[in-house]
């Protein structure tokens, strides 16, 4: 019996000692779950907001898709129209036409003039355009004479 009281009252020792530890880690526990709790209220708050952001952002692409929608048919439209509008054109004729003689065309000789002057090859310098044949000039001056009476 001696000996059981001395093995209780070790344990109760051994139980004294381990109070004040085991309060400590009681009181650790309860800060870190309290933590733990302010942790996810706020996970809580971010998943809320995210929830609020994805559902304003599948609004916006609704509305953008049906704004595409829209302007998808407005450009069929306006294509059927154009292709409608194309198919009632007829085609313009040439406006000429190699068989059409040209109302405007130059004499052989004053055609093969140059426009501009030519230069002088080794000097640089230009050079006058070549004199007409007097027969040629007393020809072009009947012509002028004619257009102008």
């Amino acid at each position: 019996m001696y000996e059981t009281i001395r093995v209780l009252k070790r344990q109760q020792e051994l139980l004294n000692d381990a109070l004040p530890q085991a309060s400590t880690e009681r009181c650790d526990l309860q800060d870190t779950i309290a933590h733990l709790r302010g942790f996810i209220a706020d996970l809580n708050a971010t998943v809320n907001g995210l929830t609020d952001s994805l559902a304003a952002q599948r609004s916006v692409t609704d509305d953008l898709r049906a704004s595409l929608t829209e302007e998808k048919a407005t450009v069929l439209a306006l294509r059927r129209a154009l292709e409608e509008q194309q198919s009632n054109l007829t085609p313009a004729p040439p406006l000429l036409t190699p068989a059409q003689p040209r109302n405007h065309q130059l004499p052989l000789s004053a055609a093969a003039l140059p426009l501009t002057r030519d230069v002088h090859r080794s000097s640089g310098r230009a050079t006058s355009p070549p004199r007409r044949d007097p027969r040629e000039r007393a020809h072009l001056a009947r012509n002028d004479r004619g257009a102008r009476d």
